[in-house]
């Protein structure tokens, strides 16, 4: 009867093998697939099951009367070209912005290399408030301007083509930082090639570059599509407030904090057409970067070439610094004007004072709010790190479960921000014990943590990517324990990677409004909302609410140079 102690060796094999610590990074994974999976699980259900009040959950009725009328098309319209219309600009000035910075001989090109990243530092909501100072209609510096002069405005930012155009150059950073590699890695013989053959300068970037750079320009395009989508931001300054142009995510905002009783299964109806509409556009991505094969075009031996402009660099420059100018000086000034003026109607007169900052800092919660979006921001920064840590690990460390590391940090891609924050408010209702966290930055981290964790993973998977295994067979050939060549051979490696991605999920998570915005109480408010409540509350106190967006532009600057600052350490330590 050998079978009985051989079974039980079985048993006691598979539940130490389970308990092996190098297993610690599938586990963390599944973890946050089982929570996230719950987020979700937990919007259907309390959007088409349960209700608040004289809301009954989602019936077939409501969906027909949402849904299928003139209103809800134009909405879906409109959020839909807002996204492709501002992908494309990106998409365009980000290829033109690269090329010439890193392929021609452009005078000052380092300079417009470092500063592209400075608008990373201004939230949408400050850009909102700067771009509504330079382009209203009735007090924008430019426009009045045009008025007195010519008899006309210039561009009204109040409108569909002032969102698309407020997002589009804005993606102008993530956009560059999307193609300059590709820049770099194009194969210069086809350049010369084209050259050779007769093509101009302009003949060959159009006729030859800009072919070999549809990926790049395709990642730019559908990235800032997809954040263009969700984005509430601009929508909500520039078109809801003033405008009449509604998205699918200023109206889920509507018909919970702009009605005396909240529809929560009409924004579910609302959440899940925009969820429909963000996987859709990641699978189309998908399916046309699949065989990226197509476009390799880097072999061994190239060098890079710098094309000579000529006398045409000079309007390179100009390109230049009409496309940094219009992503980050535009707003930026307007924004400065508007929270030195002692009033609107001012603005134009240079009339400067203080006490729009005076106003701000007499707000008895100021500190209150500034510390929870500091603590907010660390807190989301700090776990979105750990986690995409363990998931990058995943995804290429275990064979078997690389599939499932991708899925778990791509997923959350197809979620709009403002979802997640409908979402995860029907979670902290629903599942049990969590309840008392509402009205706590715990909410808001993990809404935070959704949006920025697809990124980050990206970040240390890069970084992960480079190290050979060898390195963890060596360590465990000398003795030492899967938990010890971790933290003692791993991460000392990807340091660089998780630096960045907790700087990056840090900074973003301290811009970001749309995720936290349906989380938000009296006791964990935020500075990006409180600017929204000034704004919406008294229109008058712009002036005071670009103070507000002063100090917290000058707040995530300090954290943006920080993080400029070690890459540039990084990298001068490999030169």
């Amino acid at each position: 009867m050998s079978l009985q102690p051989e079974h039980g060796y079985q048993i006691r094999s598979r539940l130490g093998e389970a308990a092996d610590p190098r297993w610690i990074p599938l586990y963390v994974t599944l973890g946050f697939l089982v929570i996230f999976l719950a987020t979700v699980v937990a919007l259907f259900a309390g959007t088409t099951l349960f209700g608040i009040g004289e809301d009954t959950g989602i019936t077939l009725a409501q969906i027909q009367e949402v849904l299928f009328n003139v209103e809800t098309a134009i909405i879906i319209r409109d959020t839909i070209a807002i996204g492709i219309g501002a992908g494309a600009i990106s998409a365009a000035i980000g290829a033109i912005y690269a090329w010439l910075v890193i392929r021609t001989d452009m005078p000052g090109a380092r300079l417009f290399r470092i500063i592209v990243i400075l608008p990373l530092s201004m939230p949408f909501i400050v850009k909102g408030i700067g771009w509504i100072a330079v382009l209203n209609p009735q007090f924008g510096i430019v426009n009045v301007f045009f008025r007195e002069t010519f008899g006309f405005i210039l561009f009204d930012i109040y409108s569909i083509w002032g969102i698309i155009f407020a997002i589009g150059f804005g993606g102008l950073p993530l956009a560059f930082l999307i193609t300059e590699p590709a820049v770099r890695s194009i194969d210069p013989s086809l350049e010369e090639s084209s050259r050779i053959a007769g093509r101009g300068l302009l003949g060959t970037f159009v006729r030859v570059t800009l072919p070999l750079l549809f990926p790049a320009m395709f990642s730019t395009f559908m990235l800032v599509m997809i954040f263009s989508l969700g984005n509430f931001d601009y929508p909500f300054l520039l078109g809801a407030s003033q405008g009449g142009i509604d998205t699918l995510a200023t109206e889920i905002f509507a018909v919970i904090r702009g009605t005396p009783i909240p529809k929560y299964n009409v924004a579910g109806i609302y959440s899940l057409v925009y969820v429909l509409i963000a996987f859709i556009a990641i699978t189309i991505y998908w399916l046309t970067t699949r065989k990226s094969y197509k476009y390799q075009t880097v072999s061994g031996g190239s060098r890079q070439t710098v094309h000579n402009l000529g006398r045409w660099k000079y309007l390179a420059i100009a390109i230049c610094l009409t496309l940094w100018g219009l992503s980050f000086v535009a707003p930026f000034l307007g924004m400065l004007f508007m929270s030195l003026t002692p009033r609107i109607s001012a603005m134009f007169s240079l009339q400067f004072t203080l006490a729009n900052y005076a106003e701000l800092f007499s707000i008895p919660s100021l500190t209150d709010v500034v510390v929870n979006t500091l603590v907010a921001g660390f807190a989301a920064g700090l776990l979105t790190a750990i986690l995409a840590t363990f998931i990058a690990y995943t995804s290429l460390k275990y064979d078997r479960f690389t599939g499932l590391g991708d899925y778990v940090s791509t997923i959350p891609l197809g979620f709009p921000p403002i979802v997640y924050g409908l979402a995860i408010f029907w979670l902290v209702l629903l599942l049990p014990g969590v309840s008392a966290t509402y009205g706590t930055i715990i909410p808001l981290v993990l809404a935070l943590v959704f949006t920025r964790l697809p990124h980050g993973t990206r970040m240390i998977t890069s970084n992960l990517i480079q190290i050979s295994d060898e390195l963890e067979e060596a360590s465990s050939i000398s003795g030492a324990s899967w938990t010890t060549t971790f933290q003692k051979v791993i991460v000392p490696l990807i340091k660089g990677g998780v630096t960045n991605a907790f700087l990056y999920s840090f900074i973003g998570s301290m811009r970001e409004l749309g995720a936290v915005v349906l989380l938000i109480t009296a006791g964990n408010n935020v500075l990006t909302n409180l600017l929204l409540q000034m704004y919406s509350q008294d229109a008058s106190a712009l002036p005071t609410v670009a103070a507000g967006s002063m100090m917290l532009f000058l707040m995530i600057l300090v954290f943006v140079l920080f993080y400029e600052s070690i890459g540039a350490g990084k990298y001068n330590a490999r030169m």
